[in-house]
């Protein structure tokens, strides 16, 4: 059974992920915490986002298993262009940053040095184990979101407002203050479903629920 979205964590792999997410996490928390000062600079609204929003609201801290670190931005494709140019330009030279507009539109910045996995074998996506993704929310005229995230239609099944976002709020992950949507819990509904641990992924529903 999928405990998340990709399929990348299942309760077969999933001792060996935490493993993972022991051994990278780190990692992926001082990249952003290096990223923040470039983002802050750009002036948009970023937050933190899905996986590690989750984490930061039950525990403070990453979900033992999540495979990256995810920052949302609330901005407009022209602002996403944007910001690749300024990451590419003022990052750190052990960072890689590259403009994805296939399966969804984000941004990727990694630090290659620490290797790569088959994320879809079948379309040729590889992903990289110390990676921030960087994904985009469109502020649309009637105040909901059109959220730049297409992967088995799943934005067809996550409904954000405006004011589920801003005015941004704080909240704390690993010993850090991260910008965090306005309403994180109804932000997190949104995306999941039951938001309590123990959650398994539910193909059908696109949803996640508790474990039965």
């Amino acid at each position: 059974m999928n405990v998340n979205s990709w399929g990348t964590v299942t309760e077969t792999n999933y001792d060996y992920m935490i493993e993972n997410t022991q051994k990278y996490g780190p990692l992926r928390v001082s990249m952003a915490i290096d990223i923040t000062p470039i983002l802050n600079k750009s002036g948009l609204s970023w937050y933190l986002d899905t996986g590690n929003l989750m984490g930061a609201y039950r525990y403070g801290k990453m979900l033992k298993h999540d495979d990256d670190f995810d920052i949302g931005l609330y901005a407009s494709e022209c602002d996403l262009n944007e910001l690749f140019k300024l990451l590419q330009n003022e990052m750190d030279g052990k960072y890689k940053i590259r403009f994805i507009d296939t399966y969804c539109k984000k941004l990727e910045i990694y630090n290659e040095s620490h290797g790569s996995y088959v994320l879809d074998a079948d379309k040729g996506y590889n992903y990289h184990n110390v990676t921030i993704d960087i994904q985009l929310y469109v502020p649309k005229d009637d105040g909901s979101v059109d959220y730049k995230y297409t992967k088995n239609r799943l934005n067809e099944f996550i409904h954000i407002k405006h004011d589920m976002i801003l005015p941004l709020g704080t909240i704390n992950y690993e010993g850090y203050s991260f910008k965090s949507p306005n309403n994180v819990k109804e932000y997190l509904i949104a995306h999941y479903g039951y938001i309590g641990p123990n959650a398994v992924f539910n193909n059908v529903t696109r949803k996640y629920q508790l474990k039965s």
